[in-house]
């Protein structure tokens, strides 16, 4: 991530307009009022994420910046403020990930919901709970196991669904559990000979 660090100063009496900000006018317009705050001594700023629009390789873009406005003490100056310390990064890679990521999530979540068989998402050694699907929770008798453990989940001797054997068989080997429904049996395959 690129990060720039500028300082702005102005002449007395320089009325601050779009054209003068950092990134031309278009910009300006977002963050002259934020530096002319900072000028007057009242505060510095900080902004994470934010839109800014800038004309780059001749285009307008959206661009995202985080980004903060100090002032440069300057006892003499007005307000003991002589200008604005500028410290930017961009950000737009970063949040148009994060979009894509959370639009991902929302989609996986909904195929996960709509499923027509049973799922069950864990993590860890302990096997905790993080996401069932309707069909798993018909499955265990509806029973709330979202964030407990499979130990946890003990009720009555069933384990959401699974028997400790068969969970650990399962991790040890690296292989998809194949939960059984509590009270069916299962059957042993046959052995070659």
């Amino acid at each position: 991530m690129p990060t720039a660090v500028r300082s702005v100063r102005k002449s007395p009496g320089h009325a601050w307009r779009g054209g003068d900000a950092p990134g031309g006018a278009r910009s300006g317009r977002f963050i002259g009022p934020q530096i002319e705050q900072v000028l007057r001594g009242e505060a510095a700023t900080w902004h994470e994420n934010q839109l800014i629009p800038i004309i780059r390789h001749g285009q307008l873009q959206d661009v995202y910046w985080t980004y903060s406005f100090g002032p440069i003490d300057e006892l003499d100056a007005p307000n003991g403020v002589g200008g604005v310390l500028v410290i930017c990064t961009e950000t737009t890679q970063q949040v148009l990930t994060e979009r894509r990521l959370k639009s991902e999530r929302e989609s996986f979540a909904q195929l996960f919901e709509q499923a027509p068989s049973f799922m069950a998402v864990l993590r860890g050694p302990e096997h905790r709970v993080e996401l069932v699907n309707p069909g798993y929770m018909r499955l265990i008798g509806q029973r709330d196991i979202v964030g407990k453990t499979n130990r946890g989940c003990a009720a009555g001797g069933a384990r959401a669904g699974l028997s400790r054997p068969c969970w650990m068989k399962c991790t040890e080997a690296a292989r998809p559990i194949r939960p059984v429904a509590p009270g069916t049996a299962r059957r042993s395959r046959p052995t070659a000979r």
